[in-house]
């Protein structure tokens, strides 16, 4: 007589039992990884970030002075952006100026600054190879300029020929718009070019502006406690070499937004500050201690500019350049909940996309005095 086996297999709703609890498993472990995953992002980001204000202390050490935003020339009392004569739209920003210290020397060694600009323009006489040369580095997208996070493109439209490749990675100029707006425009706020082609003018008052030749003498606050490299998720007015482009404030200025930021640079007595400060600003006091007013917001991270073409973050000209690169973000990040700067001292940080409006223009000036708060890691 033959036994029946013993033995059997998973009824269905065993089966599915074990199904389910590997889902579940399986859901919780998936933000673990993704986590994880970010973490990873943000540590090669940082590491970027500091390579380049690594290079820009090579650059110092060369040259004595940090590179300018944006290439200027200056003629008496006018002041443009690019080389003198031609009629450039931008000078070459500063990562232009850095490839050799971000072991790009060959890339660098095509460029002629001195006979053409970032958009294609050209002093009278220069050979045809230096406008392609200047296209071609526009077309080349460099890891060293694109955020491991980034969910957009590294170029400004993929699917548009010559391709413009874009950086994620900018300088702080100043705290405002207006501020900066002394660099290239200095009508706009009755003040000669001469204010900021001196060693050390007192506006613009970050750490990289068009024209700047900040050394590190120049940081009375310490090069610990300014911000000179911001990341940015700007999709379109963010082309690499373009040095316009390549130049971040702060803050947004009122009206526009709701919630911006107004600016004075006259203390309560009527006397001329060295820097522009919030409407309400009290030295010294920041976070809950901060007289400045609770409506105020940074805008880190925020759209600010979704619908029309009024540029608060970046060069006052912006808005009119056409309709493919204005502005759209200022300092912005797809980390969650903070964006990584890198400090004049070669230091990185992220900072908390809720720090106080006070505190967050105090690391962007270069001689107001300030501490590093607790929303600074």
């Amino acid at each position: 007589m033959v036994r029946p086996s013993s033995k059997r297999g998973f009824t269905l709703v065993e089966l599915l039992v074990v199904i389910a609890i590997i889902g579940i498993l399986i859901a919780l472990l998936l933000p673990a990884i993704q986590a994880a995953r970010e973490a990873a992002r943000r540590s090669s980001c940082v590491n970027k970030v500091k390579q380049l204000v690594l290079a820009m202390h090579n650059y110092h050490d060369k040259y004595k002075k940090l590179p300018p935003s944006d290439h200027i020339s200056v003629s008496g009392t006018t002041v443009t952006e690019g080389i003198l004569g031609s009629s450039a739209t931008s000078g070459w920003s500063c990562w232009v100026d850095l490839l050799p210290g971000l072991e790009e020397t060959n890339l660098y060694a095509t460029l002629d600054t001195s006979a053409s600009n970032p958009d294609g323009t050209s002093t009278q006489g220069a050979a045809s190879t230096a406008v392609q040369n200047a296209k071609t580095a526009l077309a080349t997208s460099l890891q060293e300029f694109v955020c491991p996070s980034f969910s957009g493109n590294p170029y400004v439209n993929p699917n548009v020929q010559p391709l413009e490749a874009i950086s994620n990675y900018k300088v702080m100029a100043a705290t405002n718009i207006t501020s900066q707006a002394i660099a290239t425009n200095p009508s706009t706020v009755t003040q000669p070019p001469s204010s900021y082609t001196q060693p050390d003018p007192t506006t613009p008052d970050g750490a990289c502006f068009p024209g700047s030749k900040l050394s590190f003498n120049n940081f009375s606050d310490g090069t610990s406690h300014t911000i000179i490299v911001v990341e940015s998720i700007e999709q379109r007015c963010a082309r690499w070499t373009y040095g316009k482009e390549q130049a971040l404030v702060g803050l947004p200025t009122s009206p526009y937004p709701t919630g911006a930021v107004t600016f004075s640079n006259q203390a309560q007595t009527g006397q001329t500050l060295q820097y522009w400060a919030p409407t309400g600003f009290t030295p010294g006091l920041y976070d809950d201690q901060s007289t400045v007013s609770k409506s105020f917001r940074t805008w880190l991270n925020v759209t600010i500019i979704p619908s029309d073409k009024q540029t608060w973050y970046q060069d006052n000209s912006l808005d009119t350049v056409d309709a493919t690169h204005y502005v759209t973000y200022g300092p912005s990040s797809n980390h969650n909940g903070v964006i990584v700067h890198g400090f004049v001292d070669g230091s990185v940080h992220g900072i908390s996309n809720k720090i106080d409006v006070a505190l967050y223009m105090a690391l962007i000036t270069r001689g107001l005095g300030d501490p590093i708060g607790e929303s600074v890691d």
